[in-house]
């Protein structure tokens, strides 16, 4: 994955921010690009939960890699009865820069 990609991928989880346990369409995005990698990805881990398994064939150590997918609510200063969800702690820069992992 080029760094351009990487971007777009950043910019369209940005998009799709949803609230801790409610993140269907953001799982299925980065479930998509991960299967259209080449990955095995198992989902519904922990609610919608994502893990994938790249075995090196080289004894050694083991590496886990984990990005939080969830949004954060906002209340609209303007409008405080209306809640919103907004990525504006990094994790769809964290979700971006896990995908080009690949070995």
């Amino acid at each position: 994955m080029s760094f351009q990609e990487a971007i777009q991928y950043r910019t369209e989880l940005h998009k799709l921010a949803e609230l801790s346990g409610q993140e269907i369409k953001t799982a299925q995005y980065i479930q998509n690009k991960l299967e259209e990698m080449g990955f095995n990805v198992r989902s519904g881990v922990g609610g919608h939960g994502l893990v994938v398994d790249i075995d090196s064939g080289v004894a050694g150590p083991t590496v886990m890699l984990r990005a939080d997918i969830d949004a954060l609510p906002y209340a609209d200063p303007n409008d405080p009865e209306r809640i919103e969800a907004i990525h504006a702690c990094g994790n769809s820069s964290c979700c971006s820069s896990r995908n080009p992992q690949k070995p």
